[in-house]
């Protein structure tokens, strides 16, 4: 049998999406693919962003300050791609005003814009229903399968909450700010939002 193949081979573990975050310079046109939002608490630790696993956190025994950040699945319609749209909590306001009035955010458009034209700066979000005739929506994402491929953490560890093998060495992100937070979200400011 040849080692070489014209195919590559499917990824065990599931499909992913790309990571995709608000740009500075133009706003971001989107269509909600999730029910809701998924979120957990993070650290940017050794220049990536890792899960907060309380109490057995490596990064927290390091002093580090965790900050919560969601994800929804976001459509982009134009680009005919279905990604993986991160904000941190002080910009899910829109999208919980929305669901609690529809009941989901599935369908609904929302765009995601930085006035400050500031790669970290404050992020504005609206939502608003839209005519989906013509549009095919893909299925809704397993946030938490899709994360644990792009932490490269199993499944189990990210719904038990309790890392094996300690902190994942591969993960997707870029660099931001981290502000101390503490036990709750009002330690953001307009340069720690995302």
């Amino acid at each position: 049998m040849s080692l070489f193949t014209n195919e590559p081979p499917q990824d065990p573990r599931g499909r992913t999406l790309s990571l995709c975050r608000t740009p500075a310079s133009k706003p971001l046109i989107a269509i909600c693919t999730s029910d809701q939002i998924i979120g957990c608490p993070t650290h940017y630790w050794h220049g990536r962003t890792v899960p907060c696993f309380q109490p057995t956190c490596t990064p927290c025994s390091e002093g580090l300050p965790w900050r919560w950040h969601g994800w929804v699945g976001a459509y982009l319609k134009g680009a005919h791609q279905h990604v993986l749209f991160e904000m941190t909590a002080q910009a899910t306001d829109a999208f919980k005003a929305y669901r609690q009035s529809n009941g989901t955010l599935r369908g609904a458009m929302f765009e995601a814009s930085r006035p400050s034209k500031q790669a970290n700066g404050r992020l504005v979000i609206r939502l608003r229903s839209t005519d989906l005739s013509g549009i095919a929506l893909p299925d809704p994402p397993d946030v938490e399968a899709i994360l644990s491929i792009l932490w490269n953490i199993s499944i189990n560890e990210i719904k038990s909450g309790e890392p094996t093998k300690g902190l994942p060495r591969i993960l997707v992100d870029t660099p931001d700010d981290i502000s101390p937070i503490g036990g709750n979200h009002q330690g953001l400011n307009d340069r720690h939002a995302s």
